[in-house]
């Protein structure tokens, strides 16, 4: 029997990105959680992803964000300003026993965006209108709604941050150390790697949720209330995806618990700008 290590959801980076794909800084970050039982979950997820779970509980994301300077290394920006996106993603463990995300759907303001993350990266991307305002009281909103890629959905969320850091700090964690996100290329499974500076996560009060997002992606209604957390942002870098495993291949693979995390690197700056 073939013995991976597992290694688990981290709040600073497990992955050292060396040679990054692109450079990305990710604003005005709003992360709303639901939890859910792991068998409304589990048909969502492909069966060469282990569904990853919190106290029993699966739970499922709604990430709102906007990107900015998004660029190869060593060049200026591609596209100027800050484009919204809004994605929901689930929390798995790959075949090589790092834990990540598995994204339902990605909906991004650029539509060249939209075309590269959906055939370079294999990535369930869509084309959508999308707004992100701030107001002078802190308060920040987003919405949209999808214009191709996908059946139709639509968003308007408001949250307000707060000052406070989240109070479970075991379940943040859980639910935003999050540095691999995993995909498919044809019998191989991806693992595409990001490197940034630990979450600075505060709570965050949701004033307004009406979206169908999720259940255009297959989640049922939530029926309990969820937890928020926001970030002012991260400069991130961005790998170029690697093998994690092939189809198939996982039987008689035993997962085992790893201590150590793969990235040793242990301080970031938000104001480093990498080459």
């Amino acid at each position: 029997m073939q013995t991976v290590s597992r290694v688990p959801a981290s709040s600073r980076p497990t992955e050292c990105v060396r040679v990054p794909v692109m450079h990305q800084l990710w604003t005005s970050f709003t992360f709303v959680h639901w939890s859910y039982a792991s068998k409304a979950i589990r048909p969502l997820v492909p069966p060469w992803l282990e569904l990853d779970t919190y106290d029993g509980h699966a739970w499922v994301t709604l990430a709102a964000f906007s990107v900015e300077g998004v660029r190869p290394p060593g060049v200026p920006p591609i596209w100027p300003g800050t484009t919204p996106e809004v994605n929901v993603r689930t929390y798995v463990v790959g075949p090589d026993g790092r834990a990540g995300a598995y994204t339902l759907s990605l909906d991004i303001g650029s539509l060249p965006a939209a075309l590269a993350g959906r055939y370079l990266f294999q990535l369930p991307y869509r084309w959508a209108h999308t707004d992100l305002v701030r107001s002078d009281e802190g308060v920040v909103s987003y919405r949209g709604h999808r214009r191709w890629g996908g059946p139709p959905a639509r968003w308007d969320l408001s949250v307000t941050p707060g000052r406070a850091a989240p109070y479970d700090a075991g379940l943040a964690t859980f639910l935003t150390g999050r540095w691999i996100l995993f995909t498919r290329y044809g019998g191989t499974v991806a693992a595409i790697p990001t490197e940034h500076q630990p979450w600075p996560l505060v709570d965050a009060r949701l004033d307004r949720c009406d979206q169908d997002l999720l259940q255009v992606a297959g989640v049922r209604e939530p029926k309990r209330d969820p937890i928020v957390h926001f970030s002012a942002g991260v400069r991130a870098r961005v790998g170029f995806p690697a093998p994690a495993g092939r189809l198939g291949s996982d039987a008689g693979t035993q997962i085992t618990s790893a201590a150590s995390s793969r990235c040793q690197k242990t301080s970031w700056s938000r104001s480093r700008e990498p080459a």
